[in-house]
């Protein structure tokens, strides 16, 4: 509502919390965000960023802005659809490009290092019989590198694939079929899997706001409403997808831990350069290029 003693109070670079009602599962709930006002407009209305935005608070605020967009179908949405399925799947296509340089690049760099490490806590180790899995895990990645990329690149890609393909329905999301089976598995597979479920979680904090410009031209771009976690760039998939790469080597469960430990240190820490250059490429091909994470709109 317009109050032009607000709009008179608030300044550029003044703290606010604004607190919004959207609409979630289990009925209408408030979400708080800390901004900073970048500017005020003529009228009653500022222009705000986000402080240090909880994803998950951010993407409550999206889904309910879908949802009210399905009600009622702005231009966007019409623009969603009038888009041509060539020039979707080329768009998808050099997406496809960036996701594959930049996993095999993070491969460059992650196996030189797990093999550092595999060879430190050899060193470290105080008998012969220990240090053998150490080893043994470094002779198989030597041996196996060119499987393991294979196979960690064609894993990583499959869901974008997908979409690019026209398949819009969307594929199941990452660990969802491991909740459904971990009382049929291993505990050293549970341990992985659990590992990797963590790092994705911690992947996706880091990159928040990154993913949610991801998440948002990829919506875009194949008009369709993904959730955080089926983004097919999502953190998630990338940790996943190396799990499932790594459990067809014959490694140890402790050597395990040391190669996941090196692949959060080098590939996963680096995923802001594929958010950042698949942002870019995206915008370059017209998907949401003046997107702002910033929110305008009447102040309260």
């Amino acid at each position: 509502d317009e109050d032009p003693a607000l709009h008179q109070a608030l300044n550029a670079g003044d703290l606010i919390r604004v607190t919004l009602q959207v609409q979630g599962l289990r009925g209408l709930r408030a979400v708080q965000l800390n901004a900073r006002v970048m500017r005020k407009n003529g009228g009653p209305t500022f222009g705000v960023a986000f402080e240090s935005p909880d994803s998950t608070d951010l993407l409550a605020v999206q889904n309910h802005v879908r949802s009210l967009e399905q009600e009622a179908p702005s231009k966007r949405t019409k623009s969603r659809a009038s888009r041509p399925r060539a020039e979707v799947q080329a768009i998808a296509e050099r997406l496809l490009e960036v996701l594959r340089r930049n996993c095999i690049h993070g491969l460059e760099v992650f196996i030189p290092a797990a093999r550092s490490a595999l060879l430190d806590a050899a060193d470290k180790a105080t008998t012969n019989e220990a240090q053998h899995p150490y080893f043994e895990a470094e002779k198989v990645l030597v041996h196996h590198a060119d499987t393991l990329a294979r196979n960690f690149v064609t894993k990583a890609c499959v869901r974008l694939e997908h979409l690019a393909h026209g398949n819009l329905e969307p594929l199941e999301a990452p660990g969802e079929r491991a909740n459904t089976n971990l009382s049929l598995v291993d505990k050293d597979m549970f341990e992985d899997w659990l590992t990797l479920k963590v790092m994705a979680s911690k992947a996706e904090g880091r990159f928040n706001e990154d993913l949610l410009h991801l998440q948002l031209r990829l919506d875009e771009l194949f008009g369709i409403s993904l959730s955080a976690r089926r983004n097919p760039l999502h953190p998630a998939v990338i940790c996943n997808a190396f799990g499932e790469a790594l459990r067809l080597l014959p490694l140890k469960q402790k050597t395990d831990r040391i190669i996941l430990a090196t692949f959060e240190a080098t590939l996963i820490a680096d995923l802001g350069e594929l958010y950042g250059e698949s942002n870019v490429r995206l915008a370059e091909d017209g998907i949401l290029p003046d997107l702002d994470v910033g929110f305008t709109g009447a102040a309260v």
